[in-house]
């Protein structure tokens, strides 16, 4: 029945589109181009999926996306994080559409995901790896970015790797989620910001930037202070400090920017609740009762994260440009695996990337051609280990874009990464016997094609089609049913998409998927080693066997402006839809089939007003159901003009429904269910800021 409906829904929400399709291409005379937005002083003007919002960056640039891929990506500008008030980065990502987040809790992992996949993370172009990215991300502060741009799918070959560092499945990676941190506009900008809100929550932030010579040179610089109490016997207290710089120069034929952030934290890890409903001696052993706090309280003190980059940018000439990115992040720190009946030794842990990225592009007024090479080194100790793991991974592509007539461009690209294991991680045997691996050896390569088609239908509806294909090799260190070889995946991938701007008041985007996925790395059971050394250290070993699976889904998005007046004020309106449906019962993909998000902005004069829905439908996690919540979030804000400044005060409440809803449950065949981290629920606050 439930799959009925989402048919039903998809093909309504088709027919609509097809209709309005038919009306414009009759009346295409009448249809005029929606002129660019003039964003004002109060960037209420365009939402997150209008066309008209998105910048266009230019070709050279490692993020522009040929005209194919436009259906699939979104962006959330300062102002619009301002409107949200996010509490941290993961809310941001939970709110854009086909996203999802699983909150796990330990090592303070949190799991952004695409399509049923794990999407890479890019700050200031730095690509981080899967590991880094959980634990950086929670501590970046949400006043201190830009914009986070989202693309949903991963058929743009030039931004990063087909595979991630330690891929326990060895997966393709799935879209990406770009994060641009502040820097300077031209002139000179101080802001000060500060709140507080339930639990002890306390947030402070400055930022300047300025520019100088002539606004060639740019400079940033921002402090950030993070500190809350937690909820009472929740263990998720946190205390952090964030610095930030960045430098930019321009001149007529050569660009640079360098960015340094660090964060010195101490974080602790929330404690589950119980899931387990049967027979247990908890807490000697067995899993934990449920409702029942988990006796777990781990915690981090101290965990440093740093991010450096450099990107410089050379114009040989008009149509000749070469770009390189240098980047390095690090992650740092010792964790302390306590209960609540004694305290753990501590473990130390490090994870690391450098990256070097190197790009040449060549236009016209009919073709773009890219030629780039990317290559990465990743370190990792996880904590307690004393066996790091480090890979060094390299990777070259070839992409192009044609305009074939004003209305049709075609594009395509061909990637290869070649993946090499100077020291790698332990090999089990699926009856638990350790073996050892071979180092300083390059495993077989991960290469991926791509075409895409777009169509200018009118001046208002624009349509897209992509195709891809992904071929990826099984890591050496996956444990197999009977330790047979695990061939490699191939991954077709089929898309359609639409946009359109029809008016101010309603800009539409539906993109369709459809996965047909080959030899696909599925769990088949797991077992726990215990270190003869260390017998508090456990480490859970996934056995792996392949399936072959069948992904499709729909992504819809509306949004516009209702009103629009010098006495009545502005409007702004934003709904999203996201269906997601796979066909292996054998599978759980713990992301949520269906999903709902909508975001109303008022402004008038100096007020101003925000109301945000998110819904996600209930998914199952380790046979115990999760999602299943309706998050309401509101804040009000106004604003005061000084003589030399803005003052803005703003009442914020996140999560108003008072839901301690969960994402994931904490559990695994071989040992323990330990629950579900939950919301803190709902949290009130005011905000306090001063821009001179």
């Amino acid at each position: 029945m439930q799959r009925i409906q989402n048919i039903r829904t998809a093909t309504m929400l088709l027919f609509f589109l097809a209709t309005l399709i038919k009306v414009a291409e009759t009346d295409a005379a009448e249809v005029q181009v929606l002129p660019p937005v003039v964003v004002s002083e109060s960037h209420w003007t365009s939402s997150s999926w209008s066309a008209d919002k998105i910048e266009e960056l230019p070709a050279h640039e490692r993020f522009a996306i040929p005209q194919s891929a436009e259906a699939t990506q979104q962006i959330f500008t300062l102002e619009d994080i301002e409107e949200m008030r996010p509490d941290d980065v993961y809310d941001l990502i939970d709110s854009a559409m086909g996203m999802s987040i699983r909150r796990q809790g330990a090592r303070v992992h949190n799991f952004a995901k695409s399509r049923g996949d794990t999407v890479n993370i890019i700050i200031d172009g730095v690509y981080l790896s899967s590991s880094e990215a959980r634990r950086i991300l929670g501590d970046l502060p949400v006043s201190m970015i830009e914009s986070v741009r989202f693309f949903r799918d991963a058929t743009v070959l030039t931004m990063g790797p087909l595979t991630g560092f330690g891929s326990a499945a060895a997966t393709p990676n799935q879209g990406f989620i770009v994060i641009t941190t502040r820097s300077a506009d031209d002139g000179r900008e101080t802001e000060l910001r500060g709140s507080y809100a339930s639990y002890s929550t306390v947030n402070g932030s400055i930022f300047h930037g300025d520019s100088i010579f002539g606004d060639r040179l740019k400079l940033g610089l921002g402090y950030a202070k993070a500190k809350t109490d937690g909820r009472s016997d929740w263990n998720n207290e946190y205390d952090g400090d964030s610095f930030f710089f960045n430098l930019g120069y321009e001149a007529e034929r050569f660009t640079s920017r360098a960015m340094v952030y660090v964060n010195k934290a101490s974080r602790h890890v929330q404690r589950a609740v119980g899931t387990y409903s049967g027979a247990t001696n908890y807490p000697t052993s067995g899993p934990t009762p449920a409702g029942v706090m988990d006796q777990h309280i781990w915690r981090y003190d101290p965990v440093d994260t740093a991010v450096v980059s450099y990107q410089a940018t050379a114009n040989w000439s008009d149509s000749q440009v070469t770009a390189l990115t240098f980047g390095f992040s690090e992650a740092t720190g010792t964790a302390f695996y306590d209960t609540i009946y004694d305290h753990g030794d501590p473990r130390d842990f490090t994870d690391r990337v450098r990256e070097f990225h190197l790009t040449h592009t060549i236009t016209s007024d009919k073709n773009t051609l890219k030629v780039g090479a990317q290559a990465l080194m990743w370190y990792m100790r996880t904590e307690g280990s004393t066996t790091p793991r480090e890979e060094e991974s390299y990777g070259g592509y070839l992409y192009d874009e044609y305009r074939l007539t004003d209305k049709l461009t075609l594009d395509g690209a061909i990637r290869a990464d070649a993946k090499k294991v100077v020291e790698g991680g332990d090999k089990y045997l699926d009856n638990g016997n350790e073996v050892e691996l071979s180092d300083d050896e390059w495993t077989d390569e991960a290469y991926a094609l791509s075409l895409g088609l777009s169509y200018q239908w009118t001046p208002a509806c624009s349509l897209f089609g992509r195709f891809s294909y992904n071929n990826t090799p099984s890591s050496d260190t996956l444990t197999s049913v009977d330790n047979k070889d695990l061939d490699d995946e191939r991954r077709l991938k089929y898309e359609v998409g639409i946009n359109t701007a029809w008016w101010r008041a309603l800009n539409m985007s539906l993109t369709a998927f459809y996965y047909d996925i080959d030899g696909s790395k599925v769990s088949d059971g797991a077992f726990t080693v215990i270190d003869p050394d260390d017998p508090t250290y456990e480490e859970t070993v996934t056995i792996y066997t392949t399936e072959d699976i069948r992904r499709q889904g729909i992504e819809a998005a509306v949004s516009g402006q209702l009103l629009s007046h010098e006495r009545w004020g502005r409007l702004n309106y934003e709904l999203s839809y996201t269906w997601f449906d796979e066909d292996n019962p054998n599978i759980t993909t713990e992301t949520p089939e269906n999903k709902y998000s909508g975001r109303l902005n008022y402004q008038l004069g100096d007020y101003r007003a925000s109301l945000s829905i998110l819904k996600v439908a209930p998914y199952t996690s380790y046979d115990y159901t999760v999602g299943d919540y309706t998050l309401i979030n509101a804040n009000l804000s106004r604003a005061f003009v000084l003589e030399d400044c803005v003052a803005t005060v703003a009442l914020f409440g996140r999560n108003l429904k008072d839901e301690n809803y969960a994402t994931f449950n904490k559990g695994y065949p071989a040992r323990a269910n330990w629950g579900t981290v939950n919301d803190i629920g709902a949290v009130y606050g005011m905000e306090l800021t001063v821009t001179f």
